[in-house]
């Protein structure tokens, strides 16, 4: 199946519109803007201007949503906080085209006692679960049947199990699927591995990069992973894949040794 590459947003860019500009001559198909920056909010974005550029350079964007958002959040109005945010980013992603939005899921805070750690999530599963069913039923009622794709992207937290109940809760409900971060797998020594091959078939986008102990988001070929492989199955799931290597020249890099895709 055919792929789509993209580039995250660079910060040595100076725009949003240079970063635009940057994807179209590399001959990358699509500029995923992280929430996490100021330019990047929904109250921020001139939706005009994005479908303008859009327009003129061929290209789309993606949404990654704010790296700390936490929908199970124990207070209730900073969990609507998150929730409210969350559905004007699917407005957002709604009115430029964007066809996924990308998010981190949350371990949530622990509590460290002598002898072992406690994780509150974990401890009140029924609650923190209670929560994502909620945000999930949202979500997919704020996306409708043709909206946005939301993917859950692994961070070497999938050795929690209340987190994987809760993204096996989230995929019943069609406005969701997977990105799996081959970067982040490799830096937390594979920690996610089992449960992102048991969910092969729902991995939808993809973060791409090399990395080895202590190091990630290095140009491909530059580390120890098999991103052949990687970049394999995200053809065989007609996958979105961004080059998440931080920088123009790891970037350059990197499609050099893509080749032909």
């Amino acid at each position: 199946m055919e792929i789509k590459l993209g580039m995250q947003l660079l910060l040595e860019a100076d725009s949003i519109a240079q970063n635009a500009e940057w994807c179209h001559s590399l001959g990358l198909d699509f500029v995923e803007m992280h929430m996490s920056l100021p330019a990047c909010q929904p109250e921020a974005l001139d939706v005009g201007q994005i479908n303008a550029l859009t327009d003129r350079y061929g290209i789309f964007f993606t949404l990654h949503l704010p790296e700390d958002m936490d929908p199970a959040h124990v207070s209730a109005p900073v969990r609507e906080a998150w929730l409210d945010l969350a559905a004007r980013a699917v407005e957002t992603a709604q009115a430029i085209g964007a066809p996924v939005l990308n998010m981190h899921m949350q371990p949530g805070v622990h509590f460290t006692l002598p002898e072992r750690k406690i994780r509150i999530y974990g401890r009140d599963k029924a609650i923190y679960l209670a929560h994502m069913e909620d945000f999930g039923r949202r979500m997919q009622a704020a996306v409708g049947p043709d909206g946005p794709l939301i993917c859950l992207e692994n961070t070497g937290i999938y050795d929690l199990a209340y987190v994987c109940d809760a993204i096996d809760m989230l995929l019943g409900y069609p406005c969701f699927g997977m990105t799996w971060d081959v970067g982040h797998d490799r830096e937390s020594g594979w920690t996610d591995r089992s449960f992102v091959q048991r969910h092969e078939g729902d991995i939808r986008h993809m973060h791409l990069h090399d990395g080895r102990t202590g190091q990630a988001h290095m140009p491909l070929d530059e580390g120890d992973i098999d991103w052949k492989s990687a970049l394999d199955l995200a053809r065989r799931n007609g996958c979105r894949v961004v080059l998440e290597v931080k920088t123009l020249a790891g970037i350059r890099k990197s499609l050099e040794k893509i080749g032909d895709r």
